[in-house]
């Protein structure tokens, strides 16, 4: 390619950049910019020009090239003309794909067009998208090897499960230890047979000074029968006097 290796592969989404074709198709101006795609990011514009000039499309200056008029000709087969494109642009990593080399291969030829790292990754994965859709022949060790974008490795971490985060006790303590809500305070056994039992479950720091009354008025009376029950002679020994 001589000047044009120097230039960077292009690693945007092969969808992005059919999208950037079709806006162009609506209307053709003789010198792009980034302001022809004003719903891209600044980003995406700007690697959009980049991938525009590696595969010939503009020159440096931005000029429209014949390959991007015919790229856009109703009456041309976009498939057919962009296969034309992919050859000029890589010819190293064509040549590889007609043999079987292997997904390092294909990464070495990729690193002479100025990519590595997670670019290398999306360069290379544009280039396969590009010559699965133009019928371009590449490796079939390179259809198997295929990377999962790192933005899809990065949403399958997150949907792990994680561990739950530990239970909270379900009756809250102030300081001390005591706690606020309480149930089953007190039971007490009937002279007649049977028991009763108090059960409360209330935060006794938010009762209103009337519940509080009501409630520790029962506790009281509970208590005083309770003690009552306890303090009640045996059976025999009521008279308090000796029998012969």
């Amino acid at each position: 390619m001589g000047k044009e290796d120097k230039r960077v592969a292009p690693y945007i989404s092969f969808k992005t950049f059919q999208t950037a074709l079709d806006v162009l198709s609506q209307g053709l101006p003789g010198q792009l910019d980034t302001s022809v795609w004003p719903t891209f990011s600044g980003g995406v514009r700007t690697q959009v020009l980049s991938a525009f000039k590696f595969l010939g499309l503009i020159n440096d200056g931005g000029h429209v090239q014949e390959s991007l008029q015919r790229l856009l000709d109703p009456n041309q087969d976009r498939n057919v003309v962009l296969r034309e494109i992919l050859e000029q642009s890589y010819p190293k990593v064509v040549n590889l794909g007609q043999t079987n080399a292997s997904p390092a291969q294909l990464s070495e030829a990729m690193r002479d067009y100025g990519v590595s790292g997670e670019t290398l990754e999306k360069a290379e994965r544009f280039f396969l998208q590009a010559a699965h859709t133009t019928e371009l022949q590449v490796s079939p060790l390179w259809k198997k090897a295929r990377r999962v974008p790192t933005s899809e490795r990065r949403k399958a971490r997150s949907m792990k499960p994680r561990k739950p985060p530990l239970k909270e006790d379900k009756e809250p303590k102030p300081e001390g230890g005591i706690p606020t809500k309480t149930r089953d305070l007190m039971t007490v056994e009937l002279q007649s047979g049977g028991t009763v039992v108090l059960g409360v479950t209330v935060d006794v720091t938010t009762m209103s000074i009337d519940d509080r009354r009501f409630v520790f008025d029962l506790i009281d009376r509970m208590r005083v029968y309770g003690n009552a029950q306890h303090e009640t002679p045996e059976k025999g020994s009521e008279q308090g006097g000796e029998t012969e």
